[in-house]
């Protein structure tokens, strides 16, 4: 099957696969796990989990609920969860 894409749906598919992504890694890491870890329990190797992190690879948006269970969140969160919103509402300060 083709499909073509228009420039301001790549930029909005980017733009989204780079928030799953950060998101992502966030979960990972507050749930304790490692790269190897996740990508054991996704079957996949700890250098294609890592490429994945480091948005080298374009998410199937369809692994997404594989993912969230993997890391133990609920369906939706990582398309969802707002980072900024987060820190506000626990009064966490960057530096």
């Amino acid at each position: 099957m083709l499909y073509f894409v228009t420039s301001n749906s790549l930029k909005t598919i980017t733009k989204m696969n780079s928030k799953i992504i950060e998101n992502l890694r966030i979960f990972r890491e507050m749930q304790g796990f490692t790269q190897g870890e996740i990508a054991k329990k996704l079957n996949i190797s700890h250098s294609s989990y890592a490429n994945l992190e480091r948005g080298e690879v374009i998410l199937d948006l369809d692994k997404i609920p594989t993912i969230e269970q993997a890391l133990g969140i609920e369906e939706g969160t990582l398309k969802t969860f707002d980072k900024s919103i987060f820190l506000k509402k626990h009064k966490i300060l960057c530096t």
